[in-house]
């Protein structure tokens, strides 16, 4: 197998990963490169990490979920070469009970009320903006009307 670059990184929520140990370091810090030759496994997406200890005796534990029913851990290594790389998910299986997945609508639904919301907070602040030039406006006029 060729050798797959790997960053060393921590992970988002909602995102997925694929995980492994990084084998050779190229260039010099803060330019450094990572690169293994085993092959990454998909550990899936992102959804808690646990940390104890402190100092030399941390430990930190990474938590995904490949699938609905199943939970993997990724624990660090001692030497620092825990290393991710960030994928785009794999579809999940469908249960056969034949139920529909309505994710599409969902998704649809709150960009169309994002799109309402993002139209309203533009209106508010033009309103704000035209209501700070009238003032400008009127009190640039009184000033005027004083000196004369």
């Amino acid at each position: 197998m060729a050798e797959v670059e790997v960053f060393r990184i921590n992970p988002v929520l909602n995102k997925c990963y694929e995980h492994a140990e990084y084998t050779r370091v190229q260039g010099t810090w803060p330019n450094e490169r990572y690169f293994t030759n085993v092959p990454p496994t998909y550990v899936g997406e992102f959804i808690r990490f646990e940390q104890s200890g402190a100092g030399d005796g941390s430990q930190r534990t990474d938590y995904f979920t490949p699938s609905n029913d199943e939970e993997v851990a990724v624990h660090y290594s001692y030497e620092g070469k825990t290393s991710f790389r960030e994928v785009p998910c794999r579809q999940q299986q469908q249960s056969d009970s034949g139920t529909k997945d309505k994710g599409g609508r969902r998704r649809r639904r709150r960009k169309k009320r994002k799109r309402k919301t993002r139209i309203k907070t533009r209106r508010k602040t033009r309103r704000k903006t035209r209501r700070k030039t009238r003032r400008r406006r009127k009190t640039k006029k009184r000033m005027y009307l004083k000196i004369k």
